[in-house]
């Protein structure tokens, strides 16, 4: 018995030996595609007016705009221009009126809708400033919140110090309407 048993082990052992010595050989062709998507950016939540009255005492010196930027990039260049641009500064104007000029500026929003930091400083017209957006990353929709404000804070043409300059000059009981049109423009940073 013990010799069958040896014999049978030798007969699988041989069977086992010639299936691994068998080669075949088989192709197989494989398509690989890698496609870059362009970046998309998405301005959202943004009020087509800003606007402030005077009371005849004052207007507000500052208006704000919560909104929303998304890039699919974490770093955007922001740029505004205005119809009433001159030498890099922005300008409300009103027919036969002093010039009134504002500083547009744009800050990273808190979830509660403060400004929680500068983004910008006191932006130049037509000139593109870097925005790293790392820390207010958004999705598409914004459905967390407005990460985003602009704020425009006015000063006298000629004299940034001294807003009555203005007052005196809307301060006569007729309608006053000083206006400017900003463009917007947010491209992503690859």
């Amino acid at each position: 018995m013990n010799k069958t048993i040896l014999s049978g082990l030798s007969a699988i052992a041989l069977l086992a030996t010639g299936a691994v010595n068998a080669q075949v050989t088989e192709s197989v062709d494989v398509g690989v595609t890698i496609q870059k998507e362009a970046p998309v950016v998405t301005i959202s939540g943004l009020d087509s007016a800003m606007t402030s009255s005077y009371d005849g005492d004052r207007f507000s010196e500052v208006l704000r705009n919560n909104f929303c930027i998304y890039s699919s990039t974490v770093n955007f260049s922001f740029m505004l221009e205005g119809t009433n641009d001159q030498g890099g500064d922005f300008f409300l104007s009103a027919p036969g009126e002093t010039l009134l000029g504002y500083h547009p500026s744009l800050s990273q929003a808190s979830p509660t809708g403060n400004i929680e930091a500068s983004l910008t400083g006191e932006l130049t017209a037509g000139e593109a400033v870097s925005i790293d957006g790392n820390e207010f990353v958004q999705d598409e929709t914004c459905t967390d919140y407005e990460n985003v404000i602009l704020a425009l804070s006015f000063y006298a043409y000629g004299n940034p110090n001294d807003l009555n300059t203005v007052y005196d000059s809307i301060d006569d009981g007729l309608e006053h309407v000083f206006t400017d049109t900003l463009t917007m423009t947010v491209t992503p940073e690859l």
